[in-house]
């Protein structure tokens, strides 16, 4: 488990003096540890060159807590970028929503400081409508 970091975690075949210890069974099976208390087994694949075949077997993997982590180290560091690309989105989320609030409200000043300018502009308008609904009805008779 020298190269954890990676990804890499090396597998073999035990040899007959590491079935008879119980190394891998009742000892964790890392090759230079050999905690007997608060072991978990797990199921990884083994893939093998056998006859010039590759081959592939799900074997049981017996470890300890500390072999564990070193186990699951890719996977863990996988979940936590995973959660900090998430919480970035929405941090870029919330200031895009925070950069539109401003936006809008600078804008609805403006309107309203040329709505004081020019009363007439709000009579146009109603123009506008009438003209357009009219052009509808010609359009649909």
């Amino acid at each position: 488990m020298s190269q954890y970091k990676t990804g890499k975690v090396g597998l073999r075949w035990r040899t007959e003096k590491e079935v008879i210890s119980g190394k891998g069974q009742f000892v964790c099976g890392n090759k230079h540890c050999n905690e007997k208390e608060g072991l978990a087994s797990y199921e990884v694949n083994f893939a093998y060159f056998e006859a010039g075949e590759n081959k592939q077997a799900l074997v049981k993997l017996v470890t300890c807590e500390r072999c564990a982590k070193k186990l699951l180290y890719r996977k863990l560091k996988e979940k936590e970028n995973e959660q900090e690309k998430k919480r970035e989105k929405e941090e870029h989320r919330k200031k895009k929503r925070e950069r539109e609030e401003i936006d809008d409200d600078t804008s609805k000043d403006y309107e309203m400081r040329k709505g004081k300018k020019s009363s007439a502009a709000g009579d146009g308008e109603a123009d506008g409508v009438d003209n357009f609904d009219r052009y509808l009805q010609g359009m649909f008779l």
